[in-house]
């Protein structure tokens, strides 16, 4: 999606990237998300990976398709031998977080990666 959008795009996206990368929300939500694998990081637990988002075509939702691409990555931690995995998502997000719930992953905190904004922590153990 990213080089669509760049090879398409590249030209009429400068102003608009250059311009962000300046902005002061902007550099905020960098610090924050960096900040954020501190937040989420237990000593038992400090190199899991994480599934940083899953995302489906909005007519597609409900059909499967994040299934599908939850199951591709499970095979692929498998192969490289993780047991288990994380996910963060937004406590305000229904839908993400009855996904993850639906799948398999159990909540083990709230936390507070944007300031304000509840996140709900979850792992799953893969089988």
């Amino acid at each position: 999606m990213y080089k669509q959008f760049i090879l398409r795009n590249f030209f009429g996206a400068i102003p608009f990237v250059v311009k962000q990368l300046f902005s002061l929300r902007f550099l905020k939500g960098v610090l924050e998300n960096l900040t954020s694998v501190f937040k989420t990081r237990t000593n038992a637990e400090k190199n899991l990976p994480e599934l940083l988002s899953i995302a489906v075509k909005k007519e597609e939702a409900g059909k499967g398709a994040g299934s599908i691409l939850l199951e591709k990555l499970e095979e692929e931690l498998r192969k490289r031998q993780y047991n288990k995995y994380q996910v963060i998502a937004g406590d305000k997000l229904l839908s993400a977080n009855n996904f993850y719930k639906k799948h398999g992953f159990q909540l083990v905190k709230k936390i507070q990666v944007h300031k304000g904004e509840d996140s709900n922590l979850y792992i799953k153990t893969l089988k």
